[in-house]
């Protein structure tokens, strides 16, 4: 049976899946590990990651034990730190939210000035930069920053070192670091010499899909797999998603629609502006950057809906036995199109893009007396499309087409209701695809397929991406949401001084 492995290391769990060629997920199997917080300090055990992939392939193997897999392929969570010698890890790992280095990120700016550190990594970096971090571990761990012998910047990476002794990463996985020069594709050797920072240490840099080695035959054996199974190297779990859905070209716009959000293209001539929130990325199979717009709460606004009305509705319609998702799609779709008027603010946690606001709240706008509570419910998920909508402005021009298309992958609370609403929002055809982690795993795979020549094109067939659905901009529907939109456009600014006044309240009794 022609079968990928692929191994997720995300930022709370493993998942291992069997990726068909034709892009099924065949099973899957995952165990979950905890993250250390004290102050300002959040770290994983690398050997958590390690021991719940085994435990997670156990499981896969039991439940499949007539599948031997062709090839292992990986995908994981980037902007980590881990240091490890020639034997294993010498430390804890340091994650995206670890914020240790912030006198370090202080002392860089006053160095060589904002500008410099921009210009370098074309995006914005803070406290949480490598650089920083380096110089942090240089200063209070020199034991540690010494006997070093490889450094990795993604979950995965050390999986597949301990795996077949690989020490690579990915440009796409690296640019996402200030440790990397995005135009220059490569690392920033000028910038490290300034701070006196090791060049050693770094790991080789391949394209997504190479072959990095082969399975080790004592590794092998614990693992119950064939000894050489050939392993390739992924990518961030981000830019695999992006390959899941299909898209390679830039009128082709991915959403990813979870707790929290994005709004991304691949193959852009040009980098965004980071100022904007716009985080850039190289294209991990071809020419040209990959632009990624962050939402700090995209979905979670529709769980937080769901928390706070969701009892209630359930008791008022208990006979129907309706799942709460649907429920309360079901009472939004009871209110017209543009929700009576109602504009929702989807800013419940501050917001990235297209403009950094810590201090930027949620709420709705123009509610009357005429108002019902599914207008308020509508407009949670009309609000959240528009604030997304907003990111595509902000985006790098890309080409023009006459068939624009938005892969919209999410949870369960990506309904073909809500898709529809994309749909008319951005004037466009919208593909609803599977589950997050099963967009990723088949985005991993087909890398990896491509350099094992099971796929000759640039792009998954439209097979292999397994769209749940097609939805198509409804006409009368589409100049109600485009003077919606233009309204809800103006707000954020109009509030902008208003936001920071009230900056602190959430905390007020």
């Amino acid at each position: 049976m022609e079968i990928i492995l692929v191994i997720d290391v995300g930022p709370t769990r493993c998942r291992v899946s069997y990726v068909g060629r034709q892009g099924g997920v065949v099973a899957a199997a995952e165990g979950s590990y905890l993250t250390g917080m004290v102050g300002n300090w959040v770290e994983q055990e690398p050997r958590d990651w390690w021991y719940e992939m085994t435990l997670a392939l156990k499981e896969l193997r039991q439940q499949h034990p007539e599948i031997t897999p062709s090839a292992i392929t990986l995908t994981g969570y980037p902007r980590i730190l881990v240091l490890a010698d020639d034997l294993d890890r010498l430390d804890s790992a340091l994650l995206p939210s670890d914020r240790r280095s912030t006198g370090e990120w202080q002392e860089m700016v006053q160095q060589v000035g904002i500008d410099a550190l921009l210009a370098s990594a074309d995006n914005v970096h803070d406290s949480t930069s490598h650089i920083a971090r380096l110089m942090w571990l240089k200063k209070h761990s020199p034991t540690n920053y010494e006997r070093a012998r490889v450094i990795f910047l993604a979950a995965h990476e050390y999986i597949a070192w301990r795996l077949c002794g690989a020490r690579v990463t990915d440009s796409t996985t690296a640019s996402l670091t200030d440790l990397y020069s995005l135009r220059q594709n490569d690392w920033a050797f000028d910038l490290l010499d300034v701070f006196q920072l090791r060049k050693d240490w770094f790991p080789r840099i391949v394209s997504a899909g190479t072959h990095i080695g082969d399975l080790d035959a004592a590794i092998a054996e614990k693992l119950g797999l064939p000894a050489g199974l050939p392993i390739y190297h992924g990518t961030a779990d981000l830019a695999a998603t992006l390959l899941g859905t299909g898209v390679t070209k830039s009128h082709q716009t991915v959403c990813y629609l979870g707790d929290s959000g994005w709004l991304g293209a691949i193959e852009l001539p040009e980098p965004g502006d980071p100022v904007t929130g716009l985080v850039n990325l190289r294209n991990p199979l071809g020419d040209g950057y990959m632009v990624i717009g962050p939402m700090i709460t995209a979905g979670g606004n529709f769980e937080w809906l769901k928390d706070r009305f969701g009892v209630a509705e359930e008791s008022l319609f208990a006979d129907e036995k309706l799942p709460l998702v649907d429920l309360m799609m079901t009472l939004a779709a009871e209110a017209a199109v543009g929700s009576g008027g109602i504009i929702y603010l989807p800013y419940l946690s501050g917001e990235q893009a297209p403009f950094k606001d810590p201090n930027a709240r949620g709420g709705w706008f123009n509610v009357s007396r005429r108002s019902w509570r599914s207008d308020l419910y509508r407009a949670v998920l009309e609000g959240v499309a528009y604030s997304l909508r907003a990111i595509q402005l902000i985006l790098p021009e890309a080409e023009t087409t006459a068939d624009p298309v938005l892969y919209l992958v999410g949870d369960e609370n990506c309904t073909p209701f809500w898709a529809q609403i994309f749909a008319d929002v951005f004037d466009c055809r919208v593909e609803l695809l599977s589950p997050l982690d099963e967009v990723t795993a088949r985005g991993a795979a087909y890398a990896a397929g491509r350099t094992m020549g099971w796929h000759s094109t640039a792009t998954p067939p439209y097979e292999f991406i397994s769209s749940k659905g097609t939805y198509v901009p409804n006409p009368m529907n589409v100049p109600i949401y485009e003077r919606m939109f233009n309204i809800f456009y103006k707000l954020y600014p109009a509030l902008r001084s208003a936001f920071a006044e009230m900056s602190g309240s959430d905390n007020l009794l």
